[in-house]
């Protein structure tokens, strides 16, 4: 039968006093010199304004947005000079006005990650259809190449 571990012996034993060799005595070890910038202590304090490339990369994204809504607004107008000219002078305003806030729902459309072509399909067709007079098979196909066109600039 086994006998029962007596501590106390152990303990007395002089290679029980002792640290194993792969963990040296730290009071044998040298000094370690530290590096200047551990014996420095500088209180960090936020900015009271963001970092530079926040800013930049805000203003790229604006920028950004707004050049792709001045290219969706130059394909909208494309190959309608003549018809808008000939629109008296409310239903031109109106016809702008309209046009304009179709650029910025296509705009926001081409913001998101899946681009539905259907919904700009039909937000050109609405627009297309405040001119007077114009075949609905016109509207139809128009809405289709300029939205084809718009699809190009998010890619």
């Amino acid at each position: 039968m086994a006998e029962p571990l007596n501590l106390e012996k152990i303990a007395s034993t002089p290679a029980a006093n002792q640290a194993p060799e792969h963990f040296p005595n730290p009071e044998k070890l040298p000094e370690r010199p530290r590096a200047e910038a551990e014996k420095k202590v500088v209180p960090v304090s936020t900015p009271a304004t963001p970092p530079a490339r926040n800013i930049i990369r805000e203003t790229n994204t604006q920028t950004f947005s707004q050049r792709r809504a001045a290219e969706i607004d130059r394909i909208l107008a494309d190959g309608l000079e003549d018809i808008f000219l000939s629109l008296p002078t409310d239903k031109r305003q109106r016809f702008k006005a309209s046009g304009e806030e179709t650029v910025v729902k296509i705009n926001k459309l081409l913001d998101s990650a899946k681009v539905k072509i259907k919904q700009i399909v039909n937000l050109i067709r609405r627009w297309l259809a405040l001119l007077p007079g114009v075949n609905k098979y016109f509207l139809e196909q128009e809405a289709k190449l300029k939205a084809d066109r718009i699809l190009k600039i998010k890619s």
